[in-house]
């Protein structure tokens, strides 16, 4: 080992003294010489020592090329992976300085902000705290699954726990694809654990009312569409009004027009973010029925934020809400107070879907209304209703 070379110590994860070598670290081109008919690379890199210190020092390794030009174009490859981890010595970065040095303002900031803003919150909530000072070397198998299995016996459920699984598999390919790691990934074979046995939710019509007694005013009018739509919370959420004729006549919309008391369901509003429906996908329908032309109407007429443009359902400011924020301050605290402390944006979903089957739709108009890809999914959404049954029991002996 050289005199001069710069040593990291990983039990500090910090670098030595000689900072200006460090400085001038990943800067290098490397030079080719053939031993035995192959090209081989000569470069500088981070090497290993027994005792498990790391130096910065010359190294070579083969290109498994025996042409110049082909050798050249992997020697550039092996040399630029050297220099991505010249200031963080390959394998011995701990978790939280390859996040922060390479992984989140190269790979993380590029991604869509939803899945950007999931895995930041588990890179922050659960890897940071329990890998953030652990080198990429040492976590292994047995650690991750340490950790899932905690989570899950936190009462997390199994989508928390593959969302964690999930975001350390992302950092330890984008470490394997720079360099920055070799062998296979810690989180391969970890199990996630038994699935979520919540039973579908289905309220009654009754139900929706009495729900509706406690909402607050300005929030009826979006729990009466979701119950009546079956739309998908980021449906509704994402439902501007230029999608919404309330009028006798076609409205027109996009090179196209809408039907007389119709809803189009073609955008989207999820994690923050607008998405519109892909126009080789066909915009979904809904005939609005007069029960809900009267709530929307009304809605329409005392909002502030009734643009084409602007969402249908609001907060304050404008924006569209967040299904998140709806469920925890409007949703939740609603049914406990009238005994439905379990009810979920998603339940209204199935609500629909049962009160259509109670009216006589055929699967095919169920399925249209819902948008569900095959009817199998659209009969898993139909629940049958105890008083209903009770009242087709009943006439067994009359």
């Amino acid at each position: 080992m050289s005199a001069r070379a710069t040593v990291y110590n990983p039990s500090t994860a910090q670098l030595g003294p000689l900072e200006a070598d460090v400085a001038r670290k990943g800067t290098q081109q490397g030079h080719l010489r053939k031993r035995g008919g192959m090209w081989h690379v000569f470069y500088r890199d981070w090497l290993a020592a027994a005792d498990g210190s790391v130096s910065y020092g010359p190294t070579s390794a083969s290109t498994g090329c025996t042409a110049y030009k082909a050798a050249k174009v992997k020697a550039s490859e092996i040399v630029a992976a050297a220099n991505a981890s010249a200031h963080c010595p390959r394998g011995t970065a701990t978790l939280a300085q390859f996040v922060e040095a390479q992984y989140g303002p190269a790979r993380l900031i590029a991604k869509a902000k939803a899945t950007r803003d999931t895995e930041g919150w588990a890179i922050e909530r659960y890897l940071l705290p329990a890998f953030g000072k652990v080198r990429l070397l040492d976590i292994t198998h047995h650690h991750v699954q340490l950790l899932i299995s905690n989570v899950r016996a936190a009462g997390k459920s199994r989508a928390t726990a593959y969302q964690v699984r999930a975001a350390l598999s992302q950092i330890f390919t984008y470490a394997k694809k720079t360099g920055a790691f070799h062998g296979d990934r810690p989180t391969e074979g970890v199990e996630l654990g038994e699935d979520d046995k919540r039973e579908a939710m289905s309220l009654t019509w009754p139900q929706v009312q009495l729900l509706l007694s406690v909402v607050p005013e300005r929030h009826r009018a979006l729990v009466t569409t979701l119950a009546l739509t079956g739309m998908r919370a980021g449906e509704a959420l994402g439902l501007r009004w230029r999608s919404v004729n309330l009028t006798a006549e076609w409205k027109p919309i996009d090179g196209g027009a809408i039907r007389p008391y119709t809803i189009h369901i073609a955008d989207n509003f999820t994690h923050g973010q607008w998405k519109t429906r892909p126009k080789a996908k066909k915009v979904r329908e809904y005939p609005i029925p007069s029960a809900l032309w009267v709530v929307l109407q009304d809605h329409f007429e005392h909002s502030r934020w009734n643009g084409p443009d602007q969402a249908a359902f609001s907060v304050r400011n404008g924006k569209p809400m967040t299904s998140g924020n709806f469920a925890k301050r409007v949703l939740k605290p609603a049914g406990a107070k009238v005994g439905l402390p379990n009810v979920h944006l998603h339940a209204f979903r199935h609500t629909a879907a049962t009160i259509m089957d109670q009216q006589g739709m055929s699967p095919a108009e169920k399925q249209a209304v819902l948008g569900h890809a095959t009817a199998a999914m659209t009969a898993h959404y139909t629940h049958p209703q105890a008083e209903a049954m009770r009242q087709k029991l009943e006439g067994m002996v009359n």
